[in-house]
């Protein structure tokens, strides 16, 4: 039901759901060791970003990453949100976010970083061409 609501746009209504189900689950009496009701807190940050609400985002991801969700799903949706950020020309900021959680997946997160100064460089070239920074144009012989 949380996800019909989701594609419906119906964010607030969709968390409440999940929110919802996560409860039932804590409730039951045995649950197979796979199922981490913090899962669905992955979801919940998902819709966060969705909202563009970046600090509910992280939030329902480090709690989903404190009760145990499994540190592969934490890296993705770090690197998804990082990748989010610096769509909207905000490289510097995803650059703290994933050096903030580096340490969890050294390796891809590099490979993220490396990414976003390749970026930022290029914005900054970017910049030097479109003219905000002109050189002198060079004599010739």
């Amino acid at each position: 039901k949380a996800e019909i609501l989701r594609s419906q746009g119906k964010f607030a209504e969709a968390i409440g759901e999940y929110r919802a189900h996560m409860q039932y689950l804590r409730g039951l009496k045995s649950l197979p060791n796979e199922l981490n009701p913090s899962f669905y807190n992955l979801a919940i940050g998902d819709i966060f970003v969705e909202m563009n609400d970046i600090p509910a985002a992280l939030s329902s991801y480090q709690t989903a990453a404190d009760e145990g969700v499994a540190k592969d799903s934490i890296v993705d949706r770090v690197r998804t949100l990082a990748r989010h950020i610096s769509a909207q020309g905000r490289h510097e900021e995803a650059m703290q976010l994933l050096e903030k959680y580096q340490e969890l997946d050294p390796l891809l997160i590099d490979s993220d970083l490396d990414t976003l100064h390749k970026a930022i460089i290029w914005k900054q070239d970017g910049q030097f061409i479109s003219g905000t920074r002109t050189p002198e144009p060079k004599p010739t012989p």
